[in-house]
């Protein structure tokens, strides 16, 4: 499997590009990495968002069991309406989710993503891979940085840039940047 990623520099959400690129790089299925927050930092877990019209497909299910092998509770596969990214690509016959990945408002949560880096960016290459997925494209949130989803001196764009998402040792896989 090909992985794609979005240039690091530029902000998908401010370019307003993420399905043009999507499509020029003739990808099958494109993830967005994001941290979640919350005033409260009881809230935890990963979620993984997809278009409110679409029905969670195998791929989604695969973000999100990724997710929860490296010790994220489970928020489940939510519908939005409301997100441009998603909005713009769901004009495309491009697969496409959002993966939230913890709380950055949590200190449990903030401990599994320090502790999962690795893991996490193997799980999810396996297991897109193993749903057929052969172009990945993958879009750090908030490139420029989220002004909401900062605790202390950790910002959502930051932490998420440090995903990457490779093959086992055992594979093989080419990165694009």
């Amino acid at each position: 499997m090909d992985v794609i990623y979005y240039d690091k520099t530029k902000d998908a959400f401010q370019r307003k590009t993420i399905h043009t690129w999507a499509k020029n790089n003739k990808l099958d299925y494109v993830i967005e990495l994001h941290r979640n927050s919350f005033s409260s930092s009881s809230a935890k877990g990963a979620e993984v968002l997809i278009w409110h019209k679409f029905n969670a497909s195998a791929k989604d299910s695969a973000v999100l069991t990724s997710l929860i092998n490296c010790g994220y509770t489970n928020r489940g596969i939510k519908k939005r309406s409301d997100l441009q990214n998603m909005n713009l690509m769901s004009k495309t016959n491009i697969g496409y989710n959002l993966a939230e990945i913890g709380f950055i408002s949590n200190t449990n949560d903030n401990k599994i993503f320090d502790n999962t880096l690795t893991k996490l960016g193997q799980e999810l290459y396996t297991r897109l891979k193993n749903t057929g997925v052969k172009r990945l494209g993958v879009v750090y949130g908030h490139g420029q940085g989220d002004p909401w989803a900062v605790n202390g001196k950790r910002t959502e764009a930051d932490d998420v840039r440090k995903i990457k998402i490779t093959a086992p040792k055992n594979d093989n896989t080419f990165l694009y940047w």
